[in-house]
């Protein structure tokens, strides 16, 4: 399976502990090289840095093409995670940002966001707390919106 993935969902998964769920789920991801640049010498955390640049499970991979029109204003992490999950006919592409999933929709990449990710693993037992990731989440100033908070709570049967 080919996954690449944006910087958010790194940083994000980082933050609450949970960044081995990307190699128990998906086994490998890919990112292009503006976001291993932003997440590993653009923080302003050097434990983020570190921890994400021991993952084995996290590749850096080049992109060839840099010449490609966007409809919407999006970083360069984002438009090189979309380019290279085209390139490469990735499976998944995970995404957090609305502007750049609908980029991602014109080029039908299919895109997972980061609270996807976590209630996948709560779903598969790989979490078991799920409730203590999203006081993890709130602590580290990572809001989610209510209703979403509410329905992952239904979903996973916490209410």
């Amino acid at each position: 399976m080919k996954v690449v993935s944006n910087s958010s969902p790194l940083i994000i998964l980082y933050k609450c502990g949970k960044l081995e769920l990307l190699k128990q789920l998906f086994e490998l991801i890919l990112i292009p090289e503006a976001v291993h640049h932003e997440v590993v010498y653009n923080t302003k955390d050097p434990q983020q840095s570190e921890a994400i640049s021991r993952c084995d499970f996290i590749h850096t991979h080049p992109i060839t093409t840099q010449q490609v029109a966007f409809s919407h204003r999006i970083d360069r992490g984002e438009a090189e995670a979309i380019i290279l999950a085209a390139t490469l006919k990735a499976d998944y592409l995970l995404l957090d940002d609305k502007r750049a999933q609908q980029e991602a929709k014109l080029y039908d990449i299919n895109f997972i966001p980061t609270f996807s990710v976590l209630l996948k693993a709560a779903e598969k037992g790989i979490i078991s707390d799920f409730e203590a990731v999203l006081t993890n989440l709130q602590q580290q100033n990572i809001f989610l919106s209510r209703e979403l908070n509410l329905a992952a709570r239904r979903f996973l049967n916490l209410t």
